[in-house]
């Protein structure tokens, strides 16, 4: 069985499930949430890269993926050559959208919608050098708007009128110089997607990276090794997505929105 392991501080890793599903709808999905240490984006550097190759390696002796997702913009800048050269799997890692954003935009005005780490890390100020230098970029960086897409899967009601306040600058933006394009830079953000479209013009292009994702992941399974994706497909029995979570009893908590993207209610994952 194809078998792929999402891999995230939180539950964000599931709007790239999605993408995987219509990509690779035989493929069993486990998501792997390092609940216990969420969010990543306020750990140092040092203590974020042991911390998550031990996981992955340990995961990967239990598992036995094909590819590890890294659904983590801050797994994905900071550890990720670690990962990799720990591993003898392929790891595809996230980045924001930047490219397809700059692409898209008709006024050259596009907005970041991330984590703190990841509007002030240097790559993505390398990004926005290599592919949006031509683009003004309005960044909008927020850890409280994870805590919210959390809190919603979670089936608690989110705060518009909270959620309005962090987005401020993009509403004004658009009012003044015509922001057109907006990224999600956070694989947890799409879980809010609707009411940000609620709050902002409609006029706004929203664009997260899930099913760029899910084409890189088609594309080394198809390549390494030959004719394996096929085998797979040709004998399809594909299981429920399970969820693990380093976190202990968190499965009243998380269930019904798992149910809801096809995981099984979390199961307690220990290092």
């Amino acid at each position: 069985m194809l078998r792929i392991i999402i891999f995230d501080s939180g539950v964000g890793g599931l709007t790239i499930g999605q993408s995987l599903t219509e990509a690779l709808p035989f493929a069993e999905q486990i998501l792997l949430a390092d609940t216990a240490f969420f969010p990543y984006g306020e750990m140092e550097e040092d203590q974020l890269v042991k911390r998550v190759t031990s996981l992955l390696v340990s995961a990967v002796k239990r598992f036995e993926p094909d590819c590890i997702v890294v659904a983590c913009n801050t797994v994905s800048t900071v550890a990720l050559e670690k990962i990799r050269n720990s591993l003898l799997i392929p790891v595809i890692g996230v980045v924001p959208a930047i490219k397809p954003a700059a692409l898209m935009s008709k006024s050259k005005v596009i907005g970041l919608l991330a984590t703190p780490a990841t509007v002030n890390r240097s790559y993505t100020a390398d990004l926005v050098d290599s592919f949006a230098h031509d683009c003004e970029l309005i960044s909008v960086g927020s850890t409280r708007l994870v805590e919210l897409s959390e809190q919603r899967l979670a089936g608690q009601k989110v705060d518009i009128e909270q959620l309005r306040q962090i987005v401020q600058p993009f509403l004004i933006a658009a009012r003044e110089k015509q922001l057109d394009v907006i990224v999600l830079g956070c694989t947890h953000f799409p879980l809010l997607e609707d009411l940000l479209r609620d709050i902002l013009p409609n006029s706004i292009l929203f664009i997260d990276s899930s099913k760029a994702i899910a084409k890189q992941v088609l594309k080394v399974l198809e390549s390494s090794p030959p004719d394996k994706l096929q085998s797979y497909q040709e004998h399809e029995n594909k299981q429920v997505n399970r969820c693990f979570m380093t976190l202990v009893n968190e499965d009243e908590k998380f269930s019904a929105g798992l149910e809801r993207y096809h995981f099984s209610s979390p199961e307690y994952y220990s290092l």
